[in-house]
């Protein structure tokens, strides 16, 4: 299986908006502009599946904007956009939005809340987390563009050790 891992930060320059669009170069010579490097890698890697994985403070609101549909009920989006402000998502809220980014992409969506790794007993949650996703002879594709400090730093190197 070919899974994807991208991480969710919250942008410095500009939390009110989100990520700044930015020029990327593929291998294949082709340039895309985006500002969230992860759902345009999805679009040309075709994974299986992709895990988006953000603290509870990540920008999580801005970048299911683009998402927001019908079929998510009002309550759902206000809620996100309050839990969002305050630092406080969690999965519970981030599940009702999966199909919908799910659909939108094409590939099984999962957006996962993580912890800041603080500690080592946040480190130890976060690597049996990654463990749970990724299976004997998973492809692993690791997008730490957007990544909050030491996390995707964390996960490359717990991804060779599993």
């Amino acid at each position: 299986m070919k899974i994807q891992v991208s991480f969710l930060g919250k942008s410095r320059s500009s939390p009110s908006t989100g990520y700044r669009s930015a020029n990327y170069c593929f291998e294949d010579g082709s340039i895309a502009t985006t500002a969230f490097l992860g759902f345009e890698l999805a679009r040309r890697e075709r994974p299986d599946r992709l895990y988006i994985l953000g603290t509870s403070g990540s920008m999580w609101d801005l970048l299911l904007d683009a998402f927001v549909s019908p079929t998510i009920a009002e309550e759902s989006v206000l809620a996100l956009w309050e839990q969002s402000s305050k630092g406080q998502t969690d999965e519970t809220l981030l599940g009702g939005f999966e199909p919908v980014l799910s659909q939108s992409l094409g590939i099984e969506c999962h957006l996962r809340v993580i912890p800041y790794a603080r500690h080592e007993t946040e480190q130890s949650a976060l690597l049996a987390r990654l463990a749970e996703w990724i299976g004997e002879g998973d492809e692993l594709i690791l997008d730490v563009t957007h990544g909050f400090r030491h996390l995707p730093m964390l996960m490359l190197a717990a991804s060779y050790y599993l």
